[in-house]
């Protein structure tokens, strides 16, 4: 008679460059996995260690963790056999991809646009998505991102268009989708209500938009939509901005553009 012998989690090392906050959108999706794999909630894997490090220092000092000690210490680790696959939480980071790495490697990828910056046409005229001109410290990281991304052994794609995208740039790693994963049960707002914020009037209709300010994100065209519905309807909405802060001019301007075209908005 066999007996069934458990399986053993695989154990896995999540590594990021710095330890940037969970307020933004790569901090959040890193912290959510560090989550699901610390609760156990992926099956037959769990977590090992998290390698980050701090964010402070003078340039000097960040560029040599960046570029070299940090890198040193991610090879390190997975040499030590206390892992048995390497996660990379975020493609900006897919220069810590070890070379002739001793475990599997697996990074996340979010978006690519700023290894192929294009410029879209759109009614509002044309949007420069990624920087078409990064300086020569950008370049360095960039040249290693590319380098760590075709070293990697599995790319994990927000999106079909994502792996597409990924799938072009580099044909020789194997690309798959992966939605990000939503606690719908958590979510649910019969199950779990939550308190209104104080920032949601109940006497307006509250619209909400995500993201940073960047062009790329559109949020003048959807200041325009609301402007172009007719006054008893526009006065009864109110667009709340959510989002971390990348460009402080960008938002004074959007914010005399919302003024100017009668569309009240609360930046959050």
């Amino acid at each position: 008679m066999k007996v069934s012998r458990p399986i053993m989690p695989r154990r896995v090392v999540v590594a990021r460059g710095g330890a940037i906050p969970s307020s933004s959108g790569l901090g959040r999706a890193h912290s959510d996995m560090i989550n699901s794999l610390s609760n156990g909630d992926i099956e037959n894997y769990q977590l090992s260690k998290v390698i980050e490090h701090d964010l402070r220092g003078n340039v000097l000092l960040r560029l040599w963790r960046r570029w070299y000690s940090h890198p040193s210490r991610v090879t390190k680790f997975c040499k030590s056999g206390k892992a048995a696959i390497l996660h990379i939480s975020d493609q900006e980071q897919a220069g810590l991809v070890p070379k002739n790495s001793p475990i599997p490697v697996v990074v996340t990828v979010h978006d690519l646009f700023h290894l192929d910056p294009q410029i879209v046409e759109t009614p509002e005229g044309p949007i420069t998505v990624g920087n078409t001109s990064p300086g020569l410290i950008r370049k360095r990281d960039i040249g290693k991102i590319r380098k760590g991304l075709s070293r990697a052994n599995l790319l994990i794609c927000d999106s079909e268009t994502t792996k597409e995208h990924a799938q072009r740039l580099f044909p020789k790693v194997h690309s798959v989708t992966v939605p990000l994963g939503l606690d719908v049960e958590l979510r649910d707002p019969r199950k779990n209500p939550m308190p209104r914020p104080d920032c949601l009037p109940t006497s307006k209709v509250n619209l909400l938009v995500i993201g940073s300010e960047e062009p790329r994100k559109r949020l003048r065209f959807v200041i325009d939509v609301i402007a172009s519905l007719p006054d008893e309807i526009r006065s009864e909405i109110i667009l709340h901005k959510v989002g971390a802060e990348s460009n402080s001019s960008a938002r004074k301007e959007l914010e005399s553009y919302s003024v100017n075209s009668g569309v009240e908005m609360n930046w959050l």
